[in-house]
């Protein structure tokens, strides 16, 4: 899984055993990705920013986060 502490922005992300993007941080922005073929799509604590995502065909969830996350969904495709 890929930790993320900041932005990520165009990318095609697959096939991770955890998950496809792990935001630890408050304020990241996730734009523009593909996320695909993981355990989870994304796992998020915090108040990450998921703008204009594709998340699908992962094994468990698409958008996965602890009890204290606020992530602010924007236009994005989770299947």
């Amino acid at each position: 899984t890929p930790f993320m502490d900041q932005n990520q922005d165009k990318n095609t992300i697959r096939n991770n055993l955890w998950g496809g993007i792990d935001v630890t941080r408050n304020n990241s922005y996730i734009n523009n990705n593909i996320i695909y073929g993981s355990n989870s799509g994304i796992r998020c604590s915090g108040k990450p920013r998921l703008i204009n995502n594709t998340i699908t065909n992962n094994n468990s969830f698409g958008i996965y986060c602890n009890y204290e996350a606020k992530p602010i969904i924007i236009n994005s495709i989770i299947y």
